[in-house]
């Protein structure tokens, strides 16, 4: 009996370190001023104030768009290491042959460390193949 318990003590244990390890990371909220109307996985984003949310598990992100605490968008991407530090944070956008605007980059001032998100078109197409 006293062999089956700790059996049990430990195998909890372990699986509470475990889903401590695996738990999602988050980075503090995000200001963003949208000067024009941008597309964030298939949404349209109008332009003005908004915070992002960023939620990681490994390499994978998560990312929010919030406007007076109501969700606006979101998309996933990764974590990719530049190997240049950028200065301050800055959105990168695709212009499309439609003249709308789709985001593709999230870059973090002060680290190397961008988060570039998943295109859906690409995909599509990449799962219809």
């Amino acid at each position: 009996m006293r062999l089956t318990s700790g059996i049990l003590f430990v195998f909890v244990w372990i699986a509470a370190a475990g889903t401590s390890v695996a738990s999602a990371k988050r980075v503090p909220l995000l200001p963003m001023f949208l000067k024009d109307p941008i597309m964030i996985n298939g949404a349209e984003v109008p332009s003005g104030s908004y915070l992002l949310s960023v939620e990681s598990q490994g390499p994978a992100v998560q990312v929010t768009v919030w406007r007076n605490d109501q969700f606006v968008a979101a998309a996933r991407g990764a974590w990719v290491k530049s190997g240049i530090r950028f200065a301050e944070d800055a959105l990168v956008v695709r212009v499309n042959p439609d003249g709308t605007r789709s985001l593709i980059e999230i870059r973090l001032g002060g680290t190397e460390k961008a988060i570039v998100l998943q295109d859906p078109e690409t995909a599509m197409k990449l799962s219809a193949k």
